[in-house]
């Protein structure tokens, strides 16, 4: 009958209605979760950041400057590493290079030999 179909229709839209209220209650506590985790990590970033201020407001200038100078010496020293790893790798592919062409002319000399048998 109509009332019945009504009511399996209303039926439907209630379950359907539960199951969107739940999945929404499930968002929503898993971006609570979400935003506590990050929360919770600002807060020790900005503990980790007070005690740095701290420190520099405490350090001497002898201090910052050997600590400058040593950040320097570092900078030179990845720059310096940064260039002979760009010089390692581009000797690299041209002894793989010389390789393959080694390799091919060895083959094609095979493929004569075994020709000329």
């Amino acid at each position: 009958s109509a009332a019945e179909h009504l009511r399996q229709g209303l039926d439907r839209a209630q379950a359907e209605a539960r199951s969107a209220s739940e999945d929404s209650s499930a968002a929503v506590q898993a971006l609570r979760t979400k935003v506590g985790a990050f929360e919770r990590e600002l807060g020790k970033t900005k503990s980790l950041l007070a005690q740095k201020e701290l420190q520099l407001s405490t350090m001497s200038a002898d201090n910052l400057q050997k600590l400058e100078a040593e950040r320097d010496e570092l900078s030179a020293t990845v720059a310096g590493l940064r260039d002979q790893l760009e010089e390692a790798r581009s000797a690299a592919q041209v002894r793989e290079a010389s390789l393959a062409e080694a390799a091919a002319q060895a083959t094609q000399r095979a493929d004569e030999l075994e020709q000329k048998l």
